[in-house]
C-alpha cells in the first residue's frame, strides 16, 4: 500500500496508530494514544520538549536527518488558525476522498514545521511528538 495515496492517508495513518497503540497496550492494557490538539495549540506539547520525548534513539542503522543519532527537530512553528480553517473545511466534506485530501495538507504543515526528522517518512516515527500527531489525525478522521 502506498501511505502517500490519498485514497489510504487516513485509513494507513489509523492503522498504525492503532497498532502502536496495540503495542504499548501489552504493558498496560488501559493505555490509549493522547493526542497533541495542534489547532489548539501551536507550541509542542510539553512532554516533547525535554528529556526522552525530545532525544529518542533513532534505529542504530540510521541517522537523524539533522545529524547525529538521535532524534532531532527545528521546530518553526506555525499559525493554529490558519491550520484550524483548512481543518474546518476539510470536516465539512462529506465524501472520503475529498476529506483526506483536505486533512492532508495540514497534516503535512506540521511535518515541516516540526522539521528535521519529521519530514523525513524513513525515520519520522522515531520522534515520539510523531504518535501524537497522527492520533490527532485519527481523532479528526
Amino acid at each position: 500500500m502506498d501511505y502517500g495515496d490519498p485514497a489510504h492517508f487516513l485509513t494507513w495513518h489509523r492503522l498504525y496508530s492503532h497498532q502502536m497503540e496495540w503495542a504499548l497496550q501489552e504493558h498496560d492494557s488501559s493505555f490509549t494514544l493522547p493526542y497533541w490538539d495542534w489547532v489548539a495549540s501551536n507550541t509542542l506539547p510539553s512532554l516533547a520538549t525535554s528529556g526522552p520525548w525530545l532525544s529518542g534513539p533513532v534505529h542504530p542503522s540510521l541517522s537523524s536527518a539533522c545529524g547525529g543519532s538521535v532524534t532531532q527537530r527545528s521546530f518553526s512553528g506555525f499559525s493554529s488558525t490558519s491550520l484550524g480553517n483548512q481543518v474546518q473545511i476539510a470536516l465539512a466534506n462529506t465524501d472520503l476522498l475529498t476529506f483526506s485530501l483536505q486533512l492532508n495538507s495540514p497534516h503535512g504543515a506540521i511535518h515541516v514545521a516540526i522539521g528535521c526528522d519529521m519530514q523525513t517518512v524513513g525515520i519520522a516515527a522515531y520522534d515520539p511528538i510523531f504518535h501524537l500527531h497522527h492520533a490527532y489525525i485519527d481523532y479528526l478522521f
